[in-house]
């Protein structure tokens, strides 16, 4: 079959703009993965996952040494956003399953577990760790509601972090902002739905 010239084209140009619309689609599929999300798929054991380092970091900063606890079974989320100055490490204190095993997890308590976020130091060659969010979060929360939200939002280049927690019976978001030191509460949400 003989094509004219202005048939080849716009044959080329469907071609094209079919593939970059493929290519951005798989990209927004690379980077809605990173984004945070309390999905287990996204979350690693710390021991498979985080930087050298950081592991015994953690421990150092909030474990006493006299307690047996393997940190490395903590979990770990790496969060990289398009335009985002350096990874931030989201960490997850629960060691084991706290439904089944609430007396193993030493950084949980009556207010919720801890959950810590690390950016890596400025100091080259080593292996060193800023702490930049540390909060209780109470993970009890009802079907289809995320500990985190996934955010676009970038401050200070660091992620913005949506955060939902119950008040009542009803699901509060706070927004954590980075103020190029640590996290702060720069917005919350109350929602208008209610759970029994």
């Amino acid at each position: 079959m003989n094509r004219s010239p202005r048939q080849k084209l716009k044959l080329l140009a469907i071609a094209v703009i079919a593939l970059a619309t493929l290519l951005i689609g798989l990209s927004l599929l690379g980077t809605s993965r990173n984004r945070a999300s309390a999905d287990a798929a996204n979350w690693s054991y710390a021991s498979n996952s985080a930087p050298s380092g950081l592991v015994q970091q953690i421990a150092a900063n909030h474990l006493s040494p006299d307690l047996p606890v393997d940190s490395g079974r903590m979990k770990v989320l790496n969060v990289q956003l398009p335009g985002q100055k350096q990874p931030l490490y989201l960490v997850d204190s629960r060691i084991t399953n706290l439904a089944q095993y609430p007396h193993v997890n030493p950084l949980c308590g009556a207010s919720g577990c801890a959950f810590f976020g690390y950016i890596p130091t400025d100091i080259p060659k080593e292996q060193q760790f800023q702490e930049v969010w540390n909060a209780y979060l109470n993970v009890n929360l009802p079907p289809n509601v995320s500990l985190f939200e996934s955010s676009d939002a970038l401050q200070n280049g660091l992620p913005v972090l949506k955060i939902n927690q119950m008040q009542g019976n009803r699901v509060e978001q706070s927004h954590w902002s980075f103020n190029g030191q640590e996290y702060e509460v720069t917005k919350t949400l109350l929602t208008p739905q209610t759970y029994e």
